[in-house]
């Protein structure tokens, strides 16, 4: 087992044994040449790999222990979360991201002059491709959906919040079983 100082990190790598290794010892010093440039070589084909879009979800709800819990459920799934805790921030967020948001992760009802339906007809006029998830822990929300709109009644597990989103971001996934207007 070979250990390789970086700047930021230590890694440890198994030597295969296909690579020649020429050892050079100076006052407690060894320098491993053949290796070094092999791992030198593979980091830089790493870096240089595209990176696959990280799905940005935009999660909007008035209260902020839901807010919190269900915007860390899905930053753990690797996407890229924006929040607000009000219809009027979340137009905002829209707003100022210069990326593509994917998702609009909404409570359904929310105090103040925007509720959750209210923003997704206003970020689907900004963004048409914008697919919309409202949740509410009143059943009749599922009544006001616009077409191709889904619903998730509260209470739920993150479990399913987690499938319902994948369902929904992921264009190779049609296993989404969340309600559709």
């Amino acid at each position: 087992m070979l250990t390789i100082m970086e700047k930021t990190s230590e890694k440890e790598l198994e030597w295969d044994g296909s690579q020649d290794i020429s050892v050079k010892a100076d006052e407690g010093v060894a320098t491993l040449t053949g290796f070094v440039h092999s791992y030198a070589e593979k980091v830089a084909a790493e870096k240089a790999a595209p990176t696959p879009h990280k799905k940005t979800i935009l999660v909007v709800d008035d209260e902020p222990s839901v807010l919190s819990a269900v915007s860390g459920v899905l930053a753990d799934g690797d996407y890229k979360i924006l929040m607000a805790s009000s219809g009027s921030m979340g137009l905002r967020q829209s707003r100022e991201f210069k990326g593509e948001i994917d998702l609009l992760l909404s409570d359904f009802q929310m105090p103040g002059e925007m509720s959750g339906v209210d923003l997704a007809i206003a970020m689907t006029l900004q963004r048409p491709q914008l697919k919309v998830l409202l949740m509410s822990g009143f059943p009749e929300g599922a009544l006001a959906l616009n077409e191709g709109w889904h619903f998730l009644a509260k209470p739920f597990v993150f479990s399913q919040l987690r499938a319902l989103v994948m369902g929904l971001v992921s264009p190779e996934r049609t296993d989404c079983s969340c309600s559709r207007a």
